[in-house]
C-alpha cells in the first residue's frame, strides 16, 4: 500500500503566522500597548480589556507555535500500512486495530478528520497544546484525536482518501 505524507507547508505557515501577529498587535493597540487605546461604544472598559488580553495571549502562543512550525521540517501526518503517526499529538504510531471510526469535523472553513479510538487511553497525547485541548476538542468534535492539516502542503481530502484505502 502506498504512504501518504502530508509536509509542512512554509509559505502557508507564514501566513498564518502573520495573521497571528496581527491579531497580538490588535490585542495589544486595544489595550493601549500601541498608542491611545480605542473607545468602542456599546462595550464595557472590562469586556474590551479581557478580550484584548485574551487575543493577545492565545494569538501570542499560536505565533510561537508557529514560529517553531517555520523551521520544524518533520511530517505534519504520516499514513501507511501500520497506521496513522500524527506528530501534533504524539511520537506513537496509531494502529489501525484500534480506529473505531474515522470522521470529519468543520467549522468555518476549517476542516479536521476526527480519529475515534477503541482505547484512548492507550495514546494519550504527549505535546503539552495537545494535552491542554484534548478534553475540550473531545466535547466540541465528539471523537478521540483530532487531525488538522492547516500549513501543510496537503488537504483534508487527499488525507482521508489515504485512510479509507488503508482501513478498508
Amino acid at each position: 500500500m502506498e504512504v501518504f505524507i502530508a509536509r509542512p507547508s512554509r509559505w502557508r505557515t507564514a501566513l498564518l503566522l502573520l495573521g497571528a501577529a496581527g491579531f497580538v498587535a490588535l490585542g495589544a493597540w486595544m489595550l493601549g500597548g500601541l498608542g491611545p487605546a480605542p473607545v468602542i461604544e456599546n462595550a464595557s472598559a472590562g469586556k474590551v480589556w479581557l478580550v484584548s488580553w485574551a487575543a493577545v495571549l492565545f494569538f501570542g502562543l499560536c505565533a510561537g507555535a508557529l514560529a517553531r512550525r517555520l523551521f520544524d521540517q518533520r511530517d505534519v501526518l504520516r499514513i501507511d500500512a501500520a497506521g496513522i503517526l500524527y506528530p501534533a499529538w504524539s511520537d506513537e504510531v496509531i494502529a489501525w486495530d484500534d480506529i473505531t471510526d474515522v470522521g470529519e469535523w468543520s467549522q468555518h472553513r476549517q476542516r479536521v478528520i476526527v480519529l475515534r479510538l477503541r482505547d484512548p487511553e492507550r495514546y494519550p497525547a504527549s505535546r503539552p497544546l495537545a494535552r491542554m485541548t484534548a478534553g475540550v476538542n473531545r466535547g466540541i468534535i465528539g471523537g478521540d484525536i483530532a487531525i488538522g492539516l492547516t500549513g501543510s502542503d496537503a488537504s483534508p481530502d487527499a488525507a482521508m482518501a489515504a485512510i479509507l484505502r488503508h482501513i478498508g
